[in-house]
């Protein structure tokens, strides 16, 4: 059986090493667009602040034991087009490459907010945003430019405050702004939010919310955040970073639906409405089982567990059926109402834990 995954990051490298675990034979290639296949992009920050001093010890796994478990990995290439009828995916190189089945590990991109200059300066300018491993070496080369001591973090969401702290470790002067008027605004009630506003201001970082940015620009030397209260904000670099939101095109030009969050619809097998082919991680949806319903959770921990599924799924032939065009599923559908074969009953043979 031919399994082919788009991405490789924390769905796509763990759904292929458990399709391996369930059938050592199956065919698994993986589709990286980067160089930098199964690093931790959770851990960015620690990189930046000097805790993990290599960029390389961000990697869960290196190339070698990738495979050595028996992946095949293809990097730094994109597929651009998938075309279902043909069992088929396009790549960037005009390649056309044949599966069985699918597993769509697009993840998320950055959302980038309607602030005027920021299209027009980039890393070369001391304006950054934090997602790919390239990113991560744009900004590490920032930092290290003579004269850099202060920093603006536009977003007080996780990967905000945690440059915050990271940024402050590296000895920088760090000021952040955020729209909502308390940091993690949808993650913390108040209470706690104001404790953790008090922890940021111990260790001498400006917080300033309910302020919406609306212009960067280079001023001599330096760089002026505008606020739409007027206020100016100076700083040696500016970081960018408001969240994120699932990275859908490709999928959805070849007909994936999509649900909650504007991420790809799966049901819990982690099928898309289009037969053999599946989707994991943070370009998609995840069935709350408290709430029960779906949500959007762009995280490493939840990307991890669904990569499980999907690739446990695809490898174990359970079904090639695609998914209602909508799939929502109540509590009478509980885990053990699944095929004994189905992955939801069954504990991963390969762990991974960020």
């Amino acid at each position: 059986m031919r399994l082919l995954i788009i991405g490789g990051s924390d769905a796509g490298i763990e759904a292929g090493l458990s399709a391996k675990a369930v059938d050592d034979r199956h065919d698994v290639t993986l589709l990286v667009a980067d160089h930098y296949p199964n690093y931790s992009i959770c851990g960015i920050p620690y990189h930046v602040s000097g805790e993990v001093p290599q960029a390389s010890d961000l990697a869960h796994r290196t190339q070698d034991d990738l495979k050595a478990a028996g992946l095949n990995l293809r990097l730094g290439e994109r597929a651009v087009a998938i075309d279902p009828a043909r069992h088929t995916v396009i790549t960037d190189s005009g390649q056309r490459l044949g599966y069985d089945r699918l597993i769509i590990g697009t993840g998320a991109r950055p959302q980038r907010p309607p602030i005027i200059g920021l299209d027009a300066l980039g890393p070369q300018d001391g304006v950054h945003e934090l997602h790919t491993m390239d990113d991560t070496v744009a900004l590490t080369a920032s930092l290290d430019r003579p004269g850099v001591r202060s920093a603006i973090v536009i977003g007080a969401g996780y990967i905000g405050l945690e440059m915050a702290e990271a940024l402050t470790t590296r000895g920088l002067q760090v000021t952040v702004l955020e729209r909502f008027d308390q940091v993690m605004a949808r993650s913390l009630d108040a209470e706690a939010a104001d404790r953790l506003a008090a922890e940021l201001a111990r260790h001498g970082v400006e917080l300033h919310c309910g302020i919406t940015v609306e212009s960067i620009a280079r001023h001599g030397d330096g760089l002026v955040v505008t606020g739409a209260d007027g206020q100016h904000h100076g700083a040696d670099l500016v970081l960018v970073v408001t969240g994120v939101q699932p990275d859908t095109e490709l999928a959805t030009s070849a007909g994936t639906l999509t649900g909650a969050g504007s991420a790809l619809a799966v049901d819990r097998r982690m099928r898309t409405n289009l037969p053999d082919i599946y989707a994991a991680g943070d370009c998609v949806e995840t069935y709350h089982r408290l709430l029960d319903r779906t949500t959007y959770i762009p995280l490493g921990t939840t990307a991890h567990k669904q990569g499980r599924v999907a690739g446990e799924n695809a490898a174990g032939g359970t079904a090639s059926s695609p998914a209602r065009s909508a799939p929502r599923w109540s509590r009478s559908s509980t885990w053990s109402a699944l095929p004994r074969e189905s992955v939801m009953a069954r504990r991963p043979k390969q762990a991974l834990r960020r």
